[in-house]
């Protein structure tokens, strides 16, 4: 298996809690890296995490998407004609 090396800016603080946190459960941080990609690719979606979790306003809103509810304008213009329209 080919692997490839990742760098990133964390601050000094997060990482040493977030290594303590990790190894309480056994895990390295790039073990929990690892199974974080991972599940991106398995999901095709990043994890959902509590402050990416959707409120109920935006369920309701990608529910109605998902049932072809949609609004549709021509332009940018027309958009905030509509959205500026009761101000």
């Amino acid at each position: 298996m080919a692997t490839t090396v990742f760098s990133a800016d964390v601050d000094e603080r997060i990482m040493r809690e977030a290594s303590q946190v990790l190894a309480s459960d056994g895990i390295t941080v790039a073990e929990a890296f690892n199974l974080m990609m991972n599940h991106i690719v398995v999901e095709k979606r990043i994890p959902y995490f509590a402050c990416f979790e959707p409120n109920e306003e935006t369920l309701a809103a990608i529910a109605d998407t998902v049932q072809g509810n949609l609004v549709t304008v021509g332009s940018v213009a027309q958009l905030m004609d509509e959205l500026n329209e009761d101000d």
